[in-house]
């Protein structure tokens, strides 16, 4: 047979149990709450990603065209005509990503305003 003290059963081994779990417990909150408190530095970091984001959308966005317009070209022999045309229709789609990429990051900013804050 084996004793309860072994497994740490004991009165004595659960009172340090607990008070461990205690400290680890009041440890554990202490950096939650230390986490919580950076909440502005993750709104900044997910808006510079939102930038970025649109910004690569627009350069790949016209990027994409020109090599569809020179592509076009090359294999139909009609140079530079279809580059032409895919170059501004490269630059309307990337702005219309960045408008609806905005229009998206609007609606969040909208839903937190309370009407209580509106009125003032």
């Amino acid at each position: 047979m084996t004793s309860d003290s072994q497994y740490g059963a004991g009165t004595h081994g659960a009172s340090r149990d607990g008070a461990d779990l205690q400290r680890r417990l009041q440890q554990a909150q202490a950096r939650h709450a230390a986490g919580s408190a950076d909440d502005g530095d993750e709104r900044d970091s997910s808006a510079l990603g939102l930038a970025m984001r649109m910004g690569v959308e627009l350069v790949l966005s016209v990027c994409v065209a020109v090599f569809i317009g020179w592509f076009l070209d090359e294999w139909l022999g009609t140079a530079p005509w279809l580059l032409l045309l895919f170059v501004p229709l490269g630059i309307v789609a990337g702005i219309m990503n960045v408008v609806r990429t905005a229009k998206s990051m609007q609606r969040p900013a909208a839903a937190e305003t309370t009407p209580e804050k509106r009125q003032c």
